[in-house]
C-alpha cells in the first residue's frame, strides 16, 4: 500500500506506519531510503523492484530483462524497432496484476469491522468536529484512549494532503507503535462535506489498528471504495447508517 506523496515538510512530521520511503530528493528517515528520478523508465521500473525485492525479502533476484530476450529473438527474427521491441517487453515484465477482490477479501475486512454504531451520518461539519466525532465513536468502543484523541487531534489540525485517498475519503490514523489501540474503523459521512486542505470530502474513515499488518485488509477494502468515484457518489447520497451498510456489503461482498 503506498500513501499519497508527500512534502519534504509534512515527511518531517509524517507518523503513519510505513517501511519504505521512495523520493526524488534525499530524505533523512530512520527507515529505508529509495532515491528515484522523478520519470522512471520501465527499465529503471525493473531495476527499483529487483533493488526491493532484494532488500525486503533477502532474495537474490535476477529474473529476466528485456535485453536477454532481445538476444534471444535476434536470432531467430528479423528485429524492425528494438527500442520498441525492448520498451514492450519491458511492459510485460512488470505488468500490473492485481489481486481480485474475490481473492483478497477476509474476514478482517471493513465489513466485518463495522455495526451501526460506527457508521455515522451527518449533513456537514468542520474539519475539527468530524474528526472529534469519529473518535469519540471509536473511544466509547475502548478501542482508542483519550491519549489517542487528543494527538490525533494535534496531529491533523494542520490537515495534511497524504492521507487523503483520491479525493474522495480522508483517511486518518496514527502510528500503533506509538499510541496504544485496537483494531476499529469509524466511518462518517458528511453529506455537504467538509473543508479539508482547500478541498471538500464527504467521507471520513478512522482506522485504528494495534500494529503494521492488523489492519492491511481493511485498508485495501478502502481504497477500493476510493477508487470508485461513482461508489462514492452514491454513498454520499445516503441518509441513514443502516443504508451505508447494506452499500458498503454489496459492493464489497458481492453474491
Amino acid at each position: 500500500m503506498f500513501y499519497p506523496p508527500s512534502s519534504i515538510r509534512e515527511y518531517a512530521n509524517f507518523i503513519m506506519p510505513h517501511d519504505l520511503v521512495f523520493s526524488t530528493v534525499p530524505v533523512v528517515s530512520g527507515k529505508k531510503v529509495y532515491v528515484v528520478n522523478e520519470i522512471l523508465s520501465k527499465t529503471d521500473q525493473i531495476n527499483l523492484r529487483k533493488r526491493v525485492l532484494q532488500d525486503v525479502f533477502k532474495v537474490n533476484f535476477t529474473g529476466v530483462s528485456a535485453d536477454d530476450l532481445i538476444s534471444v529473438i535476434r536470432k531467430y527474427a528479423a528485429i524492425n524497432n528494438e527500442q520498441r521491441l525492448k520498451d514492450a517487453l519491458n511492459g510485460l515484465l512488470i505488468s500490473d496484476e492485481r489481486v481480485r477482490p474475490t481473492e483478497a477479501t477476509s474476514k478482517n475486512g471493513l465489513i466485518e469491522q463495522l455495526d451501526r454504531g460506527l457508521v455515522t451520518v451527518r449533513k456537514a461539519g468542520a474539519w475539527t468536529d468530524v474528526l472529534n466525532q469519529a473518535c469519540e465513536v471509536l473511544v466509547h468502543r475502548g478501542i482508542v484512549d483519550q491519549k489517542y484523541q487528543n494527538a490525533l487531534l494535534r496531529e491533523y489540525y494542520d490537515q495534511p494532503n497524504y492521507v487523503v485517498l483520491n479525493q474522495n475519503i480522508i483517511l486518518p490514523h496514527l502510528d500503533p507503535d506509538i499510541y496504544t489501540q485496537k483494531l476499529g474503523v469509524s466511518f462518517v459521512i458528511i453529506r455537504n462535506g467538509t473543508t479539508y486542505s482547500s478541498r471538500r470530502v464527504k467521507i471520513v474513515v478512522l482506522l485504528a489498528t494495534p500494529d503494521k499488518v492488523s489492519h492491511l485488509n481493511i485498508l485495501y477494502d478502502i481504497n477500493r471504495i476510493a477508487q470508485d468515484n461513482q461508489f462514492v457518489k452514491e454513498l454520499t447520497n445516503l441518509e441513514q447508517p443502516e443504508e451505508v451498510l447494506q452499500a458498503l456489503t454489496n459492493f464489497l461482498e458481492p453474491e
